[in-house]
């Protein structure tokens, strides 16, 4: 009688999202917390301003907004599918690019985060 109340809200749909939202957050934190412990230990201007520095910071902050995206997409009420699926899709391109750049378990992590989130819409 009270479970319905208390866990009503949550489908199976919402739950493969907050999975895949943490996943994908998670890899994103863990990629700019390297790019900032890297930058720390010996910062140079070249390396600052290198174009390789600034996609890594840029993907890292996309994995965290995608997450964010997954994570609003799960529980809506208009359209849910299609945006988990575009959600999941982005950061499943972002996974693969940070894989890419030579993040290794970072990159799987957000990259499962979207391949999370893509069959979550899906069910």
């Amino acid at each position: 009688m009270f479970s319905r109340k208390l866990f009503g809200r949550f489908t199976i749909r919402s739950v493969v999202a907050i999975v895949g939202a943490v996943l994908a957050g998670v890899g994103g934190a863990r990629v700019l917390l390297a790019i900032g412990t890297g930058v720390g230990s010996s910062p140079t201007v070249e390396s600052l301003t290198a174009w390789t520095f600034l996609a890594r910071v840029f993907l890292g902050l996309a994995a965290l907004w995608e997450a964010f995206r997954i994570y609003r997409a799960g529980p809506a009420l208009l359209f849910p599918r299609g945006r988990l699926a575009v959600a999941g899709f982005l950061t499943a391109v972002i996974g693969f690019f940070l894989l890419i750049l030579g993040y290794g378990m970072d990159a799987i992590l957000v990259l499962a985060g979207g391949v999370a989130a893509f069959v979550g819409a899906e069910l």
